[in-house]
């Protein structure tokens, strides 16, 4: 297909240039002869088809004709995106040739280039399921994500939903009701202590916000961007409905907190031991054991 054949496509309108000419790249051509059906209604919605030449009818059933679709029409976009089957039957109604994108191929670039699938989303207004295997590989690099099962980080991957902000943006305040767990893809974010000095900063792979959705309890510090900042959201009431069916995931998530907060209390009380001169020439070790 011609680049400006492609960038002609209203869908295509929020890609950049490069991101057109990558999805090009993988475009395979088909030819279909009239009468032959492309898809049929409740099979896998496995690709997505740009109609280059030709004309295809969109069907329910044999005696219902939805609509006729000419050059420069995506078929089946709305079910490709979405990971569901069929909602018709399209047939050639003349001589068809078609460029195909399949599933592979967009996960693929998706993982060369998340951005795509991020604009992607925004075209379909809501997640792409093409995002899923790239963002439960994503989770699967957070210390705290990792002692899930792929399987589990895909339940959690499939109900993220991306968030822009820009740059000093409170994403949640101190003392906030849990909004949900958070995963940066990209910039930067601070978690703020009690003052504006006390903060920690979060680059790309970092989760955040669990403790407090894990608790059900309020947010303890600020989260703030520190430049413009894309996350992955997941929200309070997607994580109930995961765990509601997946009891493990938060039985295995809370033992993984459990186990850094007793670290931390274990520092903490270190820390203090170490300002008795009794105690204060002794290693950590030690300390620990007391």
């Amino acid at each position: 297909m011609k680049d400006e054949q492609l960038n002609s496509i209203p869908f295509f309108a929020e890609l950049e240039s490069k991101e057109r000419r990558a999805i090009n790249r993988e475009l395979k051509s088909e030819t279909y002869a009239r009468g032959e059906i492309i898809f049929s209604k409740g099979v896998p919605a496995d690709a997505l088809y740009i109609i280059e030449a030709g004309r295809i009818s969109l069907s329910t059933d044999a005696k219902t004709t939805l609509a006729n679709l000419g050059p420069g029409s995506l078929l089946g976009e709305a079910d490709f995106f979405q990971g569901i089957t069929r909602s018709v039957t399209a047939t050639a109604a003349s001589e068809v040739t078609v460029a195909v994108l399949d599933t592979d191929a967009l996960e693929s670039l998706i993982r060369n280039n998340p951005q795509l699938g991020l604009n992607l989303s925004r075209a379909l207004g809501s997640p792409i399921v093409q995002m899923t295997d790239y963002l439960a590989e994503q989770l699967g690099n957070s210390p705290f994500m990792k002692v899930l099962s792929a399987a589990e980080r895909r339940q959690i991957a499939a109900r993220l939903v991306a968030k822009e902000y820009p740059a000093d943006h409170a994403i949640f305040r101190d003392g906030d009701a849990a909004s949900g767990m958070y995963l940066i893809e990209s910039g930067t974010v601070r978690l703020i202590g009690e003052t504006d000095d006390d903060y920690s900063e979060l680059g790309a792979g970092t989760v955040f916000g669990e403790m407090a959705v894990l608790a059900g309890k309020p947010h303890p510090e600020t989260a703030q961007t520190a430049q413009p900042t894309t996350v992955w959201h997941l929200a309070p009431e997607d994580f109930s409905e995961i765990t509601a069916a997946h009891p493990d995931i938060k039985a295995t998530l809370s033992r993984t907190i459990t186990a850094k907060l007793s670290r931390r209390e274990q520092q903490t009380a270190i820390e203090i031991l170490r300002q008795i001169p009794l105690f204060g020439t002794l290693p950590d070790d030690a300390l620990a054991d007391c």
